[in-house]
This record gives C-alpha cells, sequence and structure tokens, in this order.
C-alpha cells in the first residue's frame, strides 16, 4: 500500500504469480548458469580456449568492479599467474580448482569462493572430466596480470572425489 508501505495479501498473492509466471521469468538456453551471451576467447594464456561474459560492468549504481563470466570445457585451465589488485573466484558450475604456488590444490564447487591476494602466483581451471565455470572480481580497474609457465604436473593427476 502506498500510504502505510505494508503489503496487502492480494497484492502479496499478485506478486507470487507475477514472479512464477513463465512468460517473465528470463530463459537460460546455456549449459552454465550465466551462460546467455557467453562469447569465445583464445588466448595462449589458456591450454584451449573459454568463455567469456559479463554479470557486472563499470560504471554501475553500485560502484563495484567489474564481474567477469569464465566458463571453462572439461580439461581447460590457466597458466600459473598473479593479479596486481588480488582476485576474487566464485564457483558457478561443475568441479574445478584453484591452487596457489606452493600449495596444495584446492577443488571447487558450485558456491565455493576463493580469495588470491594482491602478487600471489596461482591458477584455475576445470576439472578434466566436468565443465566448469565461475565469476571473477577483480578489485581495481588497473587490472594487471602477470602470466607464467602452466602448471607443472598434468592437471588430470589431480584427485577431487
Amino acid at each position: 500500500n502506498a500510504h502505510t508501505g505494508k503489503v496487502s495479501a492480494t497484492e502479496y498473492a499478485q506478486a507470487n504469480l507475477t514472479a512464477a509466471n513463465p512468460k517473465t521469468t528470463q530463459k537460460n538456453d546455456s549449459e552454465f548458469l550465466f551462460g546467455n551471451g557467453l562469447k569465445e576467447f583464445t588466448s595462449s594464456n589458456f591450454n584451449q580456449p573459454v568463455l567469456l561474459g559479463k554479470i557486472l560492468t563499470k560504471p554501475n549504481a553500485a560502484s563495484s568492479p567489474e564481474w567477469t563470466y569464465v566458463a571453462f570445457n572439461a580439461g581447460t585451465y590457466n597458466r600459473w599467474h598473479s593479479h596486481k589488485t588480488g582476485q576474487v573466484l566464485i564457483a558457478t558450475d561443475g568441479v574445478g580448482y584453484h591452487q596457489i604456488k606452493g600449495e596444495k590444490p584446492q577443488v571447487l564447487r558450485p558456491g565455493d569462493v576463493v580469495f588470491c591476494p594482491p602478487g600471489v602466483i596461482h591458477w584455475h581451471g576445470a576439472a578434466p572430466d566436468s565443465k566448469f565455470a565461475h565469476i571473477t572480481v577483480n578489485p581495481e580497474d588497473t587490472h594487471a596480470v602477470i602470466w607464467y609457465e602452466f602448471p607443472e604436473y598434468a592437471v588430470s593427476t589431480i584427485k577431487y572425489n
């Protein structure tokens, strides 16, 4: 109600019907959670092409950094690398890995969140038999990445079951 700020039972029921109406719900035809609008990206910093999309661009009302969605086919991963301002990864699909140099690989499943501090060398990617996707957030616009070699051992040897 505009005068009291409260929602009546009738208004609430109508709101639920509207939200549940399939005609008003956005459809995602992709196998990935945020898959609509993904574009293939090929780089020597990945062992295979990945799919990229923007979830949140700059500028935005929240003054947030960009949120980029990265989708990996099974067995796809990137080189060791570091970010000037660090990086946040939010796993959304499949099974993947993240490893900080000198530490054991970490298994990532949907809902897992990783923070890699500024200048820390790490890699991430999909398990050999699972697609994987994550949201990446880099704290500043001056996002500089330094790339190194690919992981020294076969990623297929990592056990995640």
